[in-house]
Parts: structure tokens; sequence; C-alpha cells
């Protein structure tokens, strides 16, 4: 960062770690191997989802919404296209994210989720500065320098417009445009001081659990389905949650219940992870990570990446180019090698989770340790490790999960269905089967079914032994 003086850190070497042990070190370079690919595939990715997007390609499929054309065609969310097409857009504006990213520039590579905050942060300063800044502090920390530099911007408007108000000519312009460029630039600061302190003000939303009995938990379901029949979309549980605040509201208040207690709150984990992170100097004592072209060994998970590699370059030079139908099957193709990545990455974290590595390596959770170290989303890491344990007890539905005939979202619907005891094969190769025919919104609604029809008190059956629900059911 322009005249910012370094941080103090402190020297950690391998011994900082003496309890991990050699095994989960070798292992948490076999998942930032891994992860150097993912970076690698996100540029070609990025790079097709913005033509996707600017050619508003879900329409000629038949989808009013880009959400469901990603669901139903990509296995992913709508959010996650456009994040990618946003990262697409910027590699062709600042060449500068896209090598980062990968490490490409010589430098440590950033990841995903650090790149696309660089993006944001491009609109309020210099992108060079804020990949410095995303190289020396973590995700957390770069997103909250992006929220203050965002304020100080509109802050700096504010006060431009005041000045627009009471002169005229071209002092005015003049006086606006110099202050947003000066409040728009990271500074010292910024980088080192405020950034490190206090709670991230961009995760304003907390986990809070209501026990209540499963009946009223399909009740709520129910509910659900009908609010977003009646808003005419798929829309979120937060804004049912606040339609239905409003409508208890508007009623006559009701008196205050004897089961109302305050809400206990838990450990603050923006401390902890923050702590974590001084405590370890940036876990400077792991591993550097290391670019694609590093992916080659005797590993079977390096050796499968490799492949995966090469499957690539095929689709890196013509990806963005085409017609509508062209970009979908090369983001489709994209995807493909990505899942095959994600799955061995899933794999390996909960080999990780199962053995402590988080912990040890001084992690606060598999969510922390993809999102500092991998640069991943800290829910989708956590759901590739979860359906990777299991489907080990799936092996049919593992199988079709690896060669594509089913998505990862519908294999974990389908786990949550039938659970974990032993299936009989032709049970796991009916719902195979099924889940391989039907949309990822009718296998959710049908999981939603089966769910209230158990709750009503329908036929005891094992869950494991139920086939899918057929139209007349």
């Amino acid at each position: 960062m322009a005249g910012a003086s370094p941080r103090p850190r402190a020297v950690v070497g391998r011994a900082a770690w003496p309890e991990a042990g050699e095994g989960i070190v070798a292992t948490d370079a076999l998942a930032v191997a891994v992860r150097a690919a993912l970076d690698t595939i996100a540029v070609p990715l990025g790079r097709a989802a913005a033509a996707f997007v600017g050619m508003r390609a879900w329409h000629p499929f038949g989808h009013a919404r880009i959400d469901d054309h990603a669901r139903e065609r990509f296995g992913r969310s709508g959010r996650w296209v456009r994040d990618l097409a946003t990262l697409g857009a910027a590699f062709e504006t600042w060449p500068a994210v896209g090598a980062a990213l990968s490490g490409a520039d010589g430098g440590t590579p950033i990841g995903r989720v650090a790149a696309i905050l660089v993006t944001r942060g491009a609109a309020h300063g210099a992108v060079e500065e804020w990949i410095a800044l995303a190289r020396q502090e973590g995700v957390r920390e770069l997103r909250r320098a992006i929220r203050q530099a965002r304020e100080r911007t509109a802050s700096a408007s504010d006060s431009a417009a005041k000045v627009g108000d009471s002169t005229t000519g071209d002092t005015t312009a003049r006086d606006s445009t110099v202050g947003n460029q000066d409040a728009g630039k990271p500074t010292a600061a910024t980088s080192v001081g405020d950034v490190a302190a206090g709670i991230d003000p961009e995760e304003d939303r907390v986990q809070v659990r209501l026990p209540v009995p499963l009946p009223v938990v399909h009740a709520f379901d129910e509910a659900l389905d009908l609010y977003r029949a009646v808003d005419g979309r798929e829309a979120s549980v937060t804004s049912f949650v606040e339609a239905l605040v409003g409508e208890a509201c508007s009623a006559r208040p009701a008196p205050r219940a004897p089961f109302v207690s305050p809400l206990v709150h838990g450990m603050d984990a923006a401390r902890v992870e923050a702590a974590l992170r001084r405590s370890t100097a940036a876990w400077e004592g792991l591993p550097a990570p290391t670019r694609a072209e590093a992916l080659a060994g005797p590993s079977d998970i390096l050796a499968a990446a490799g492949l995966s590699l090469r499957r690539f370059h095929d689709l890196e030079s013509v990806a963005g180019r085409g017609d509508t139908v062209e970009v979908d099957r090369q983001i489709r193709a994209l995807v493909a090698l990505e899942d095959e990545l994600e799955a061995r990455l899933g794999t390996l974290l909960a080999e990780m989770g199962e053995r402590g590595a988080w912990s040890r390596l001084r992690f606060a959770s598999v969510g922390r340790y993809a999102e500092e170290r991998l640069g991943l989303s800290r829910s989708r890491a956590g759901e590739r490790a979860r359906l990777s344990r299991a489907l080990r007890h799936l092996p049919l539905l593992g199988a079709a999960c690896a060669s594509g005939r089913v998505s990862m979202e519908a294999a974990a619907i389908i786990h949550r269905l039938i659970g974990d005891g032993p299936v009989a094969a032709e049970v796991e190769e009916a719902w195979i089967g099924h889940a391989a025919g039907a949309t990822i919104k009718r296998l959710r609604d049908e999981a939603r079914a089966i769910g209230r029809y158990r709750a009503r008190g329908g036929r005891s059956r094992r869950a494991g032994q139920s086939a899918p629900l057929d139209d007349e059911t």
C-alpha cells in the first residue's frame, strides 16, 4: 500500500504447529494444490459467465430468471454466475486481477473470494493497492476495508453535493471530482490500523436457532411456498420472515408469552478468527500456496487434477465466444471440471476435519480455512466436505455423482431423504434414476412433500427403504 508502514510480523516456522503432524501439513499442501487448479478454471469461467450475462442467455432456454437457469443447467446459484460475470468483466478491465487470482504475476495467489472483493473495491481506489491489501490482510479485513472506503466515498459525495448547493460553475464539479478520488483510496490507517480492529461490519447476520416440533417446521415450509406463489418468484426465506413479522405486528399486540427470554449470544467468531490469525502471523508456517503448473506428482488427487487441467486447455481459448448455446456449453463443461476438482477437495476437507486439523492448524472452522487458505466460499466448502462424508455410505450415488449423472445438489437431497443407514441397492438406483430425469426444483419440492407426509403421521417406513414419490402420491 502506498505510504503504509509494514506491520511487524512474528517469525513463525513449522515448529509453531508441533501437534499438527506431517500428515495434516501434507494434506493441507494437497488441498492448496487443488485450489490452484480451481483458480486457473476461474479465469475462463469468468469470461464465459460475463458473455452469458451480457447476452441474457437464459431466456432462449426458456428460463425467466438467471437463478432458474443456473440451478438447473449449472447446478449453481444465480449469485455464483453474477459474481463470476463480475470477475470476467474485471479481467478485461484490470488484467492484474486475473494474474493475482492465480498467482501468475509471481505473487501469492489471492483466490476467488478475494478477487471478487478486489473488483468491488476498484471503484474506490487503485486496483493494485487492493491486490496488495488482499495479500497482506485476510478476507475479513479486506472486506472491512472496502466497506470503509465505500462509506468514505459516499460521505465525500454528500459533502460535494452540499458544496454544489452553495457554489456555481466549474468549481463545484472540480471539488466533487477531487473529493471522490481522495476519499476512495485506501490509506495506511485503513490497511493496518482500523481494518484490524473491531467486528466486521459486513457480517451483520447472526445464526438464531429456534427448536420447534417437526410439524411446525413443515407448516412454516408450506406458508413459505404460499408466499412464493403469491409473490410470483423464488423469494428468500428472509423476505418471507420480514413479511410474516410485519403481518404479526400489524395485528393487535399479543401479551408477552411466559417462555420468551433474551437471546443467549455465543462466542464472537470474528474475534476468535482475528486472534488465531495474529497468533500465527497469518499462518506463515504453512507451505506457501502453489500455482497450477506445480500439479505433478504421485498423488492420485493431483494426477486426476492434472488430467482435468489438460481437458481444461481445450476450453480456455474459446471461453466467452459464440452464441448462447455455445456459451452455455462452455460453462457446463468448465463446471464439470470444477465439480471434479471440488469433489476431490471435499474428500480432503472431510479427512482433515475428522483428524481435527482445524484446531491443530489454528483455524476456527472449515469455513475459515476455506476462505483464508483456499480462497473459496465458506458455505460451499462446508457443503462439499459434508457431501463427501455422506457419499461414503452410498457408493452407487457417489459413482453417479462423480460421473456427472446427477449433480452435487441432487446427491445432497437424496442423501437427506434416505439417510446414512444401510440402503438396498435397488432403492439407491431408483433414486439415482429419478434424480437424473428430474429438475432440482422438483427434487426440492418432493423432499419437502415427503417431510410433511412423515410429520403428519403417514406410513411408518424407514427413509432408506423409501422409493421416490410418483406423480400419484
